[in-house]
């Protein structure tokens, strides 16, 4: 899994897959930049976008290996994040429930800004084989 920006803000994320050697990109809405992705160790990808500008309608985003884009949380105006982290700490056989912790940095933006990191725990089926 990867972003890409060609040129700012034009950016796009793609997740890889290593069986088959592929990699598909992630829908996104017009308007919005994706970025800070990150990927469990069954394929779900959590991620940021936004609108144009720092802290504008930042979301957080989870895309499973199915299905589309969820959102899992919202963040306040003048908020935004940098890098994510996902890790689900125990594995389950498929079919059964598990929580991912997705940790990311969230800062203010303007001329004082200030960084803390956050963790936000997704729970989800482990995908079957």
């Amino acid at each position: 899994m990867w972003s890409r920006c060609d040129p700012y803000p034009q950016c796009r994320i793609f997740r890889y897959d290593i069986g088959s050697g592929s990699a598909t990109q992630l829908p996104v809405p017009p308007g919005q930049i994706p970025y800070a992705p990150s990927v469990n160790q069954f394929g779900t990808v959590y991620f940021a976008q936004r609108e144009p500008g720092c802290g504008n309608s930042v979301k957080l985003m989870k895309q499973q290996l199915l299905g589309a884009p969820e959102l899992i949380a919202s963040l306040p105006r003048g908020r935004d994040v940098g890098v994510s982290y996902a890790h689900a700490p125990t594995l389950k056989p498929p079919r059964e429930l598990v929580t991912t912790h997705v940790y990311f940095d969230q800062r203010t933006c303007g001329k004082q800004q200030r960084w803390d990191i956050y963790r936000i725990d997704d729970t989800e089926r482990v995908p079957g084989p």
